[in-house]
């Protein structure tokens, strides 16, 4: 005989059993009228040029536009590190960064990072991104709303990029308006310690014209109350695309990144105005030709940037070039 607190439950199990079985039927109908399959996706970040990421001679992880959109703040490198395997991230408050050794936002991939962290690289289009000066990316300048997806090699890509990427590269891809006519979003929060974030995008399509904006804000007061870790960030980034052709396309955009932010120095040793703030600035031009049998490009970039410290450090530094 089946003890009764074993026998009572059994009708649930049957319907429990015949409730997943009607789930199931259901996706399979909804298959058998709609099918699609994942392809292997298109990479250039491993090789400079296009090839399927199985083909690619680098470990590379690819984020999606769809995987950036599931976060909610409006930095692209918290959203990496959450699914770049290998890849850790190191946070300095509740929103922003900074710049300097007391700063967050330094980048490990597979234990190999640096202070300054200059043996990661980071890219926008394939053209790198850093501070002339000491060589390192500025993290509070790349928006999560301003990036299509991300390829990400974890490994050494010095081969390709140089010695910045002994650790490997960060390649962000730019987005453009993803349908004819007008698009655009619009996000805003607010929480503890008088923090908030804003972000808008507006984008163009009609026939061989692309355009697309965006606009970032993000502030906090801090949660210190001894030392002043106040930071506030705008960002803003315009793209305008043109088919020449089928297979030639021109484009052009600039960047724009402007903070300010306070080192609240140690719980023993707090400061209150040690202010540091930074303008970075980014400009590029690409001509990209993919005709039936030949394929390339011609990008031109020039990045800038402008650091002011309450400790006395100011500097101004520049690198440009042509691939």
């Amino acid at each position: 005989m089946i003890p009764a607190k074993v026998y009572l439950p059994l009708p649930l199990l049957w319907l429990g059993f015949f409730f997943i079985s009607v789930q199931y039927a259901q996706v399979q109908a909804a298959g058998d009228t709609v099918r699609y399959n994942e392809l292997n996706p298109v990479v250039v970040t491993g090789t400079r040029y296009a090839l399927e990421k199985n083909k690619s001679p680098g470990t590379i992880t690819v984020v999606s536009r769809e995987a950036i959109e599931e976060n909610a703040g409006t930095n692209i490198l918290p959203v990496l590190s959450a699914h770049v395997p290998g890849m850790l991230l190191n946070n300095r408050s509740l929103a922003g960064y900074g710049v300097g050794p007391n700063s967050g936002g330094n980048i490990s991939i597979r234990g190999i990072s640096g202070s300054p962290n200059s043996r990661v690289l980071v890219l926008i289009d394939g053209q790198p991104q850093y501070m002339g000066i000491f060589a390192h990316p500025i993290a509070d300048a790349y928006s999560s709303s301003d990036i299509e997806r991300a390829e990400v090699v974890r490994g050494a890509a010095s081969l390709l990029y140089g010695s910045n990427a002994m650790g490997g590269a960060i390649n962000l891809i730019t987005r453009k308006a993803e349908r004819p006519g007008w698009q655009g979003s619009a996000k805003l929060g607010y929480g503890s310690y008088n923090t908030g974030i804003f972000t808008g995008t507006l984008g163009y399509q009609k026939e061989k014209l692309n355009t697309f904006f965006s606009i970032n804000r993000n502030r906090t007061d801090g949660y210190r109350k001894s030392g002043k870790d106040e930071f506030n960030s705008t960002t803003a980034f315009f793209k305008l695309g043109y088919d020449i052709s089928s297979f030639l396309k021109i484009s052009a955009d600039v960047q724009l990144a402007d903070a300010t932010y306070f080192h609240p120095g140690t719980t023993s040793l707090p400061l209150t105005d040690d202010k540091r703030e930074y303008l970075r600035g980014r400009a590029a031009l690409s001509l990209k030709n993919s005709h039936e049998n030949i394929q390339g490009g011609l990008y031109l970039f020039h990045n800038w940037g402008d650091h002011e410290f309450a400790e006395g450090f100011q500097s101004t530094d520049l690198n440009q070039g042509l691939t």
